[in-house]
Formats: C-alpha cells, structure tokens, sequence
C-alpha cells in the first residue's frame, strides 16, 4: 500500500524544541523536496502549506517566520511575494 503524501510528510518530519518541525527527506538545494499525491516532486514546506490551506495562489511563495528552510510547521508558514 502507497503512502499518501500527507503521510509521507509525517514520517518523515521531526519536532523540534525551536517549534519548528523539520523534514528529513532528501533536501535540494535549502530546501526539501518530496513528492504530491500525483508523483510530481514539489517542495515540502509547499505541501505542508497546501495540506492544511488549500491550493496555493499563482505567483505566490510560501515564505517562513522562523526563516528555516527545512521547517514544515504550518504555523510558520505564510504567503508572500518576492518583494
């Protein structure tokens, strides 16, 4: 049986004493990368952010409080531009 990729994220994420919950997959550059539910890889915190949110508006970024790339905390998520 296939994991979701909801569950995948689970497993693979790890609660920190900053608050922050990191993923532990394979990174990419600074940030990780793991695949949606369709097989195309996309970034976590991205994933994070959509699981709990819904579909992330064109052209926006999902940016982090904490400034850790790695972290997956939806409450350290927001949406923001490049500006």
């Amino acid at each position: 049986m296939k994991c979701s990729a909801s569950q995948r994220l689970a497993l693979r994420s790890e609660a920190q004493a900053s608050g922050c919950v990191l993923f532990t997959g394979q990174p990419s550059q600074r940030y990780a990368q793991i695949s949606d539910d369709e097989g195309a890889m996309t970034l976590a915190h991205r994933l994070a952010f959509a699981l709990a949110h819904g579909p992330i508006p064109d052209g926006m970024l999902v940016c982090h409080h904490c400034d850790t790339p790695r972290c997956v905390n939806v409450e350290h998520l927001f949406l923001g531009t490049i500006a």
